[in-house]
């Protein structure tokens, strides 16, 4: 039997705390998370188990790291009420803590937490996904104003000047965003 297996999830910050409660149905099965990633989570094979998840939402993501003493001691003190670190992603910071520990909440300010993530989804999800749809709307703005003919359609150069030009322009854009 395979101690380790990745599951797909196209993991979103929207859906955090669906995340939690997914966790928290694979450790009743015996699987506990390990490492997350944007489209895979790998999973260890344990004994079943009831658990409790926290994804923890941090704007900056400089707390995040592991030499920061800043996350280092966000960390002990998670630990200290019952939480035990797994991994980090992007703005999110996996915790887990048993059933019968009955930690306390990571999330006691509702407002703070809402207000994360309204930063975060605007930073990491809306700006780099407005970019691209964008390209497809700047040859409007970048072409004259004149009728479009048929040589101008089929020509590689007119496609690639006014289409693909500015396309490889916001992608880069939203690369760097993100």
């Amino acid at each position: 039997m395979k101690n380790k297996k990745r599951i797909f999830w196209n993991l979103s910050i929207v859906d955090y705390k669906l995340y939690e409660k997914k966790l928290e149905k694979l450790a009743l099965k015996g699987w506990i998370l390990d490492k997350a990633g944007c489209y895979f989570g790998t999973l260890i094979k344990t004994q079943p188990q009831k658990l409790k998840y926290a994804v923890d939402l941090l704007y900056n993501e400089e707390l995040l790291e592991n030499e920061n003493p800043q996350s280092l001691d966000y960390r002990e003190l998670a630990e200290e009420s019952g939480w035990h670190f797994i991994t980090k992603y992007a703005n999110m910071q996996f915790f887990y803590a048993y059933e019968n520990e009955n930690p306390t909440p990571l999330h006691t300010e509702p407002e703070i937490e809402y207000k994360n993530l309204k930063r975060i989804i605007l930073k990491r999800e809306l700006l780099p996904s407005i970019f691209p749809l964008l390209s497809l709307f700047m040859p409007i703005f970048i072409l004259p104003h004149e009728t479009l003919t048929y040589e101008d359609i089929t020509s590689n150069f007119k496609i690639i000047i006014h289409y693909i030009i500015p396309f490889i322009f916001l992608v880069i854009l939203s690369v760097l965003c993100y």
